[in-house]
């Protein structure tokens, strides 16, 4: 089976913006070393359009970075888990950027959102796994504003409506794109107490606002 690949921009921009944006706050904040700040950037640029060297980082061992895995299975989970649980930094990055579906899945919660980000780097990234991540409180602000700052993926309806619909979604971000959501799914969320006060009072306004043009 072929993943329906969305990469049209071969790094959205959105992406690329955060990733400068999470380095430095590593780098300042003393997250990752001196030494895997060098290393990351040898792997190369967030808008570089080739996949990333190896720069002398081996390889994760068994087949993690290359298949095509579709279907997980709690034994090949764990065991990527696992091998994520002992990989430094630059391996994570590494593996976000050239890893199938699982590691994706994975490494997009992992504890640094310099290597959630670089998930979003990965040309094999689906619109289903866009749409999953959009519409999940608990990953970080970086990805959900390098989503919404993305033309491809907004192009798609369902991001939209969960980037609009996510309390986590910046609130710049979240009203940008709801004047574009139908009007039943504005009704919906003018109502609504799963998402922020700011989007429930600009949906009924909008709400309001077109029923009145009848």
């Amino acid at each position: 089976m072929i993943e329906e690949n969305v990469a049209e921009e071969v790094v959205p921009t959105g992406v690329v913006v955060e990733i400068e944006r999470a380095l430095g706050e590593a780098r300042a904040g003393g997250e990752v070393s001196a030494e895997e700040i060098l290393e990351i950037e040898r792997l190369g640029t967030p808008a570089d359009v080739l996949p990333i060297p190896s720069a002398g980082i081996p390889e994760p061992e068994g087949e993690v970075v290359v298949p095509d895995a579709h279907v997980e299975t709690p034994a090949l989970s764990n065991d990527i888990r696992s091998l994520i649980s002992r990989m430094r930094v630059p391996e994570k990055i590494k593996l976000a950027t050239l890893g199938n579906s699982i590691a994706r899945g994975l490494l997009i919660r992992d504890p640094l959102k310099l290597v959630q980000l670089f998930v979003l780097r990965n040309p094999r990234l689906t619109s289903k796994e866009v749409e999953d991540f959009s519409r999940n409180p608990n990953l970080s602000e970086y990805v959900l504003r390098a989503i919404a700052n993305s033309q491809t993926w907004m192009k798609l309806y369902p991001v939209k409506l969960h980037i609009v619909s996510n309390p986590k979604t910046p609130a710049d971000l979240a009203l940008k794109w709801l004047r574009y959501l139908t009007l039943a799914d504005m009704k919906r969320l003018s109502k609504s107490k799963q998402v922020s006060n700011v989007v429930a009072m600009s949906a009924k306004k909008k709400v309001v606002e077109s029923e009145m043009k009848r």
